[in-house]
């Protein structure tokens, strides 16, 4: 495993961790949900922290997918980087979208983006190509994983929107990559 996929993973167990363990929205004495105090709003504000994974996830996909771009020679790995940038600037549309009315703005961060992509610098041809793709699952393999603990789990409707709108394309991202990558193989 790369210092990326390890950084990167770790940060999306911490994340859920912090999540699943901080009780927000539960009286620690009862157990039970704690409701709105008076005069306060009884929407779900959204989660700031899942909107920045996600902002810095879509990121760094984005990122990594346009030095395939610019580096691959390869019609599939090119296939996938397009379809990748595509899909993520289209996600981050709609996420900001679904954020408009809210004092939550997706704040991806750069120093995380360039963190994740670093391995990639350098390499070119089939080591690229490789390197690029392994990254490609990774990242979509724990991007699945954090988007669906929105999606079962409660929270801002809106975020739990674009969720469930996102899913199925992390999947098919997925999905492809695997093949790219088995293509990759030899397999």
């Amino acid at each position: 495993m790369t210092l990326h996929r390890l950084s990167f993973g770790l940060a999306l167990v911490g994340a859920l961790t912090f999540a699943a363990c901080s009780g927000a929205g539960h009286d620690a004495a009862t157990s039970e949900p704690a409701g709105p105090l008076p005069g306060e709003a009884t929407t779900v504000a959204p989660d700031p922290g899942f909107v920045n994974d996600v902002a810095t996830a879509g990121a760094t996909e984005i990122a990594a997918s346009r030095m395939a771009l610019d580096t691959t020679a390869s019609a599939d790995v090119k296939a996938l980087a397009e379809r990748v940038v595509r899909d993520h600037e289209q996600a981050n549309e709609r996420l900001r979208h679904e954020l408009d009315d809210t004092p939550v703005a997706p704040e991806p961060s750069d120093v995380a983006v360039a963190d994740a992509t670093r391995p990639l610098d350098g390499l070119t041809g089939e080591a690229f190509d490789r390197a690029y793709v392994d990254m490609m699952v990774d990242d979509h393999v724990a991007a699945i994983s954090l988007v669906e603990s929105k999606v079962i789990g409660g929270g801002n409707a809106h975020v739990k929107d674009w969720a469930s709108y996102t899913l199925p394309i992390l999947r098919d991202h997925l999905r492809r990559a695997r093949e790219v990558q088995d293509e990759l193989s030899g397999g």
